[in-house]
């Protein structure tokens, strides 16, 4: 069912632009198409001199919508294959505990379709730690379709959990390919395609993004 070729062993997350830049909306009451959108550059705060200015400047009927922190790249869709998951988060949490970050073992949360996504958190804060800087992950997992990395560190280390929800966001759980939030009687984010599958065989989409682990011999 996954056909995009994009394989662990090619996936380089080192290359992977984590920059996080801010969104700042305006939209014009009672017109569902006026909408103006400050996007900055990454890295770069919210200006709120230039905000008011750009308010002032619309006028009369239009209203701020929202202000989002966003990734500034988003992250080519793609995932390893199913089968490949146990192991690659079991090197993950190597790789963690090895670089002495605290509560490793959260990183077996994620599933299939995230894991490239582990991949990036896991070379940043085994890098950043390398640093100097401390690091706790306090849990991980998947709320209303979404992922949620709780962590406990320096603003960068925030910011990188702020970009995984953020990247976790269209990213089907099962197959890494585009996807939205589905009501399946759990929220969960999946392709059309896995969407379609969920609805005949939702167990063989539950192991897709969740394949059990091979028992080991006795």
């Amino acid at each position: 069912m996954n056909d995009i070729h994009d394989r662990y062993d090619t996936f380089d997350p080192a290359t992977v632009d984590h920059s996080m830049r801010w969104r700042w909306s305006m939209r014009r009451h009672g017109d569902e198409h006026a909408r103006l959108d400050l996007v900055l550059g990454g890295g770069e705060d919210p200006d709120k001199a230039l905000e008011e200015r750009l308010k002032a400047a619309l006028g009369a009927g239009w209203e701020p919508d929202c202000r989002r922190h966003e990734p500034t790249v988003r992250l080519p869709y793609g995932a390893p294959s199913s089968p490949a998951r146990a192991h690659i988060l079991d090197e993950l949490e190597r790789r963690l505990e090895a670089a002495g970050v605290r509560h490793a073992c959260c990183v077996q949360a994620f599933p299939t379709g995230w894991l490239h996504i582990a991949m990036v958190l896991v070379d940043r804060l085994c890098r950043w730690v390398a640093e100097g800087d401390e690091c706790t992950l306090d849990d991980v997992k998947e709320k209303y379709g979404t992922l949620r990395v709780h962590v406990y560190g320096s603003a960068r280390v925030h910011d990188l959990a702020d970009w995984c929800e953020e990247q976790s966001a269209r990213r089907c759980m099962a197959t890494g390919r585009e996807g939205r939030t589905r009501d399946t009687g759990w929220v969960l984010t999946l392709s059309d395609a896995a969407y379609a599958l969920h609805q005949r065989d939702h167990r063989t989409v539950e192991r897709m993004m969740y394949p059990p682990r091979e028992k080991a011999d006795a």
